[in-house]
């Protein structure tokens, strides 16, 4: 929330360039909470089937000239490596070599998901894979295009541990079927109930 300057009523005593002052931190403050680099990812679900779903990295170091940066991501294996595909590149299905991001330097490519979605991934597009297992995706050049792309392997784990996540992922939702319900052995009011473990997931 700004201030206004009909609401400093708090802030007497203090002269208007020191209000300017306050107001654009303030500013400044709530851009750099808010900001934050949205790319897709390609992921694989308990049944091993494979989805695009959103991935949010925010943007909390920097202000200025530089910009605004994210916190730095350790890049895994042996480092970052370049690639170039031929404009009839048809590369059925296959599962990630490793949890890596993905960078379209000069052309676009589209993926398939075993879901059925289908998505075009632009020149200078960044994109995440972390299906290196389950059905994997299809990958095909766009237009008949040769492509050349840069590989930046990054930990899954290191990924997640710095994106925005939802709060729904915060929930710990399961399911189980009561067998029983009894009386509390010490409360006129409250009763116990019996879950079936097996069906808790």
């Amino acid at each position: 929330m700004f201030l206004a300057r009909g609401t400093l009523k708090l802030f007497r005593g203090f002269s208007s360039e020191a209000i300017d002052h306050i107001q654009a931190q303030a500013k400044k403050k709530a851009h750099i909470s808010s900001a934050q680099h949205h790319i897709t990812k390609i992921t694989t679900d308990r049944d091993g089937r494979t989805h695009f779903a959103d991935l949010d990295l925010p943007l909390t170091k920097g202000y200025g000239k530089v910009g605004l940066l994210s916190e730095a991501l350790k890049v895994a294996g042996d480092g970052v490596y370049l690639r170039e595909t031929p404009g009839d590149y048809d590369f059925s299905w296959h599962c990630a070599p490793t949890e890596q991001f993905i960078v379209n330097l000069d052309a676009s490519v589209e993926v398939e998901v075993s879901s059925g979605a289908k998505k075009v991934f632009e020149k200078g597009e960044m994109f995440y894979v972390e299906d290196i297992s389950g059905d994997g995706h299809f990958s095909r050049a766009v237009d008949g295009k040769a492509r050349r792309s840069m590989f930046i392997p990054v930990a899954r784990t290191i990924v997640e541990s710095l994106a925005l996540q939802p709060m729904i992922s915060k929930i710990d939702i399961r399911v189980g079927e009561i067998i029983n319900v009894e009386r509390h052995p010490d409360a006129d009011r409250l009763y116990c109930q019996v879950p079936q473990p097996a069906l808790i997931q």
